[in-house]
C-alpha cells in the first residue's frame, strides 16, 4: 500500500480525514503531530489510526548548539535557503516574550531538519498531507518532501469563497486547462460575478470567528482556568519560549490598551475618498501572513512598498492606501508606521471601512502584493500589479514585478491596458473544473467551539472520543473531503 504522511496540529482537519481514511484500509498512514500546547492527551489516546506517530515537540529542546557544515549539506541536498525560509517565521521575529538569537533559530531548524530527514528516509512516504503552511516548519517540511519526490497535497482556499482545492504548492493549481480544451461559449459575464463575489474571501473572513463572540463571562472563565491550570512546560516550546503567567496578563493587557489607541490614532488621521481624484489603489495586506511573509517575502515590507509606489506614480495620481479591517485581529499597525504613509504628500490613507468594491470601481489602476483584490479588479474591469505568482496572473491585465526599478514604467503601461472579457471566462471554467465546495470557515467555527473555547483560548486536553464524536457529526462533509484527497492522489499516480 501506498504511504501517507499526515501533519496534524490545532486545525484538527487533517485528522478527521485520516481517520476517515483509515476506515477504507487503502493506505498506510504515518503522521507528525503539532500541538504546541505541548499535551499529548491526543497523540497518546489515539492508538490505532497511525502505523507510525511522532510528536513534534519531543524532537525539538532549548539551548542546542547548531552544526552549520549539516545545515549547508541540507541547503545543498534539498536545494532551500534556511535562512529565507527562518524569516517567513512570524513567532522568531517581533516576540513580546523572547528575543530568538542566532543561535535559538539555527538549533530549532537544525533539529527540525533532522526530524524530517529521519522520517523521510526510514518511512519513504508517498504523500504528505497537511493544511495551508503558515509556520516555517510546515514550509520546511513540505520543501524536504519535494526534493524527496513526495507529493504534497495541501487543503488550499481559493478566491472563489466556499471553493477549495488540494494543491502540491500552496501557491497555485496543479492540474492545468490548455486553452483549446476550455469551452466558454456558455458562460456570462453574470456567471463569473457570482462565483468570486457572491461568496467572497472578505465575506468569508467576516465570518470566522476569533473569540469575539464569546461572551465577557465565558472569556473570564476560559482566560482565569488557562492561567490557573498554567503549567510550567508551556514555555518549552519555542512558539511560548519566556512566556509566564504575568507575562501573558501584562502582554493582553498591553495589547488592548494598544489596540484601541491606535484604532482611535487610524479613525482620526484616516480619510475617505475624494470625488474626481485619480488615484492608484493599494489595498494593505494582514501581518503577520503567509501569503506575504512567506510566499512574497522581498516585498513583505508593506510600508516601505508604499513609498516605492507613491514614487512610481505619474503626476495626477493619488495613491490610495487602504487598511485592512481584519487588522483588528493583529491589534492594528504601529502608529509610527501610519505616520510614515500620512506623510507621503500624493498618499491618502484611506479608512478601513470604506468598501474595497467601491474602490475598485472607481480606480485607474489595483496594485497588490498577492491579494484577490487584483482579480476583483479584473471583474470590474481595472487593470492590477501584483509582486508574486498568483493563480491570475496569466490574465494579460495583470502585471508581475519581479524588480522594482520596473515599477514607474509598469505603472504607466497598466493604466492604460483593458481587460480582456473572454479571459474572465476561461478563469470561471478554470476554477470550477478545478475546486471543490467545501466551507472551511463553518468547519474552523464548529472545531474552535467544540475543542477550543469558541477560538479565545486553546484547550489542554482533546480526547479520542471528542475527535470521533465529531466526525459522525460531520461525516457527509468530512467524507467528500477525503473523497478529494484520494482523488489528488489517484491524479499524482496517473502523472
Amino acid at each position: 500500500m501506498q504511504k501517507i504522511l499526515f501533519w496534524i496540529d490545532a486545525n484538527l482537519v487533517q485528522l478527521f480525514i485520516a481517520k476517515i481514511m483509515k476506515e477504507r484500509n487503502e493506505f498506510d498512514l504515518y503522521a507528525i503531530f503539532d500541538q504546541d500546547s505541548l499535551d499529548k492527551t491526543l497523540y497518546n489516546e489515539d492508538k490505532t489510526t497511525f502505523k507510525k506517530k511522532w510528536f513534534f515537540w519531543d524532537h525539538i529542546k532549548k539551548e542546542y548548539k547548531p552544526d552549520l557544515t549539516y545545515l549547508k549539506k541540507i541547503e545543498e541536498k534539498y536545494e532551500i535557503n534556511l535562512w529565507r525560509i527562518a524569516y517567513g517565521e512570524r513567532v522568531f521575529f517581533n516576540n513580546y516574550y523572547h528575543l530568538f538569537s542566532r543561535t535559538d533559530i539555527l538549533g530549532i531548524i537544525e533539529q527540525e531538519c533532522k526530524l524530517f530527514e529521519e522520517i523521510l528516509e526510514e518511512n519513504k512516504p508517498d504523500f504528505l498531507i497537511m493544511r495551508m503552511y503558515d509556520w516555517h516548519r510546515m514550509f520546511l517540511l513540505k520543501e524536504m518532501c519535494k526534493k524527496q519526490g513526495v507529493k504534497a497535497i495541501l487543503l488550499m482556499g481559493t478566491r472563489s469563497g466556499n471553493r477549495v482545492t488540494t494543491s502540491s504548492t500552496g501557491t497555485s493549481f496543479d492540474e492545468l486547462i490548455h486553452e483549446q480544451d476550455v469551452d466558454c461559449s456558455k458562460i456570462n459575464f453574470e456567471n463569473v460575478k457570482d462565483l468570486f463575489f457572491k461568496n467572497s474571501r472578505a465575506a468569508q473572513v467576516k465570518r470566522r470567528k476569533f473569540g469575539y463572540d464569546v461572551s465577557v463571562f465565558n472569556k473570564i472563565k476560559a482566560g482565569s482556568k488557562f492561567l490557573i491550570d498554567f503549567k510550567n512546560n508551556y514555555a518549552e516550546s519555542y512558539d511560548h519560549y519566556g512566556a509566564t503567567r504575568w507575562k501573558i496578563i501584562i502582554y493582553r493587557i498591553k495589547k488592548t490598551i494598544g489596540s484601541k489607541y491606535r484604532k482611535g490614532f487610524l479613525d482620526k488621521n484616516s480619510t475617505l475618498p475624494k470625488e474626481n481624484e485619480k488615484f492608484v489603489l493599494l489595498p494593505l495586506h494582514v501581518e503577520p501572513e503567509r501569503t506575504i511573509t512567506i510566499d512574497a517575502d522581498f516585498f513583505a515590507d508593506q510600508i516601505s512598498l508604499v513609498e516605492k509606489i507613491s514614487k512610481s506614480l505619474p503626476i495626477g495620481y493619488f495613491l490610495y492606501v487602504k487598511e485592512n479591517p481584519m487588522m483588528k485581529v493583529r491589534e492594528w499597525r504601529k502608529i509610527k508606521d501610519y505616520k510614515r504613509i500620512l506623510q507621503l504628500p500624493n498618499v491618502r490613507l484611506i479608512h478601513y471601512s470604506v468598501p474595497s468594491l467601491g474602490l475598485i470601481k472607481k480606480c485607474e489602476l489595483v496594485i497588490t502584493i498577492s491579494g484577490t483584490a487584483g482579480l476583483e479588479a479584473a471583474i470590474l474591469e481595472k487593470p492590477s500589479i501584483v509582486f508574486t505568482k498568483v493563480d491570475y496572473e496569466w490574465m494579460s491585465c495583470v502585471t508581475q514585478i519581479k524588480n522594482l526599478n520596473d515599477l514607474p514604467s509598469a505603472i504607466k503601461k497598466s493604466i492604460k491596458t483593458k481587460v480582456n472579457k473572454d479571459e474572465l471566462k476561461k478563469l470561471y471554467k478554470f476554477y470550477t473544473l478545478n475546486t471543490f465546495e467545501f466551507d472551511s470557515v463553518e468547519m474552523d467555527n464548529k472545531t474552535l467551539k467544540e475543542f477550543y473555547n469558541g477560538g479565545y483560548v486553546m484547550s489542554d486536553e482533546i480526547h479520542v472520543e471528542q475527535i470521533n464524536d465529531f466526525i459522525i457529526e460531520n461525516h457527509n462533509i468530512l467524507e467528500k473531503l477525503a473523497d478529494e484527497h484520494v482523488k489528488k492522489i489517484t491524479w499524482w499516480n496517473n502523472h
